[in-house]
């Protein structure tokens, strides 16, 4: 079997470094990973990871280093799988593969698994505002040193929300798409429990069951990091819900700055178009609760 250099980056506590092993397992490949190289380097310098993401804004000899390593193992004829969060763009004919997860979700795993003089947490909030804390200076360090978001979601072959699915599914997910027809552009998997309604879900289930409007084969959704919300299809949705699937693929239509709507960007349409009461009859109708962000739950449905 022929695989070719496995970029995989991801939010924290999203599980880039699992997946990464267990697609090393499978497929009989070596990993090369930043993170491990940062915590080498948190731990000769005696400081935390956090700790060496704030030196590096200032220090620009710490990213240099990493990424001269990403760029010579991504010269070699040898495939490779790279757990970076920059490594989709330092290695090039590589499948680029990013995995995002609700913040709490992600929280809670990092402080049940991360134990080490350069990273631990002690408490869920702690990790919270630790990975809140190493994103946005990760985010806003890579945007000036190259132009480029780690975070937006079209930089990549495949998107895999993890926050309800096992880790065999989404390594069984990567090698589909991987071993897969070549494809153009972005293949999303999205957690069907995360994706809120954005129009009046009893009103149009009703119409569809009716015939009076359209059956969705999937859900096109919009993303605002970091949530992930229906725009068409939520027939598809309810039945990925009914059915409890917990990955379902969905088209991105639009997401951060680009528009939803003549004027309204995916940033704002969540927080402007959106009305609590909906989401509130989406849980009733399917029987859960959204595990939402605290930011996103203070404002969503405010009109």
């Amino acid at each position: 079997m022929h695989f070719r250099n496995i970029t995989i980056s991801g939010e924290p506590g999203s599980g880039k470094s699992s997946v990464g092993r267990e697609l090393a397992r499978i497929c009989g490949m070596d990993i090369v990973s930043t993170g491990a190289l940062q915590r080498e380097l948190a731990a000769s310098l005696g400081v935390s990871i956090v700790d060496v993401n704030k030196r590096a804004e200032l220090d620009q000899s710490i990213d240099l280093r990493i990424d001269s390593i990403l760029q010579r193992k991504g010269a070699q004829t040898t495939a490779l799988i790279f757990d970076s969060r920059l490594a989709w763009h330092f290695v090039p004919n590589a499948f680029k593969l990013h995995l995002i997860i609700d913040p709490t979700v992600a929280a809670e795993r990092l402080h049940r698994t991360r134990e080490s003089n350069v990273e631990s947490y002690t408490s869920v909030e702690h990790a919270a505002q630790d990975a809140r804390t190493r994103s946005s200076s990760e985010r806003s360090r890579f945007r000036d040193k190259y132009g480029v978001d780690i975070f937006r979601l079209r930089n990549y072959d495949l998107v895999i929300d993890t926050s309800d699915a096992p880790l065999d599914m989404v390594v069984s997910e990567v090698l589909q798409v991987v071993n897969g027809p070549p494809t153009d552009g972005l293949q999303l998997r999205a957690s069907p429990r995360r994706v809120i309604p954005t129009i009046e879900p009893v009103r149009e289930l009703a119409a569809i069951e009716s015939g009076a409007a359209p059956a969705w084969e999937q859900p096109v959704v919009g993303y605002s990091s970091p949530e992930v919300f229906a725009l068409r299809g939520h027939d598809a949705l309810s039945r990925a819900l009914i059915a409890k699937q917990v990955l379902v693929p969905a088209l991105l239509e639009s997401e951060g700055g680009e528009e939803v709507t003549a004027g309204i960007t995916a940033d704002e349409f969540l927080f402007t178009e959106a009305q609590r009461k909906w989401m509130y009859d989406w849980e009733h109708i399917h029987g859960f609760r959204f595990p939402l962000y605290p930011d996103t739950a203070d404002q969503v449905g405010r009109k």
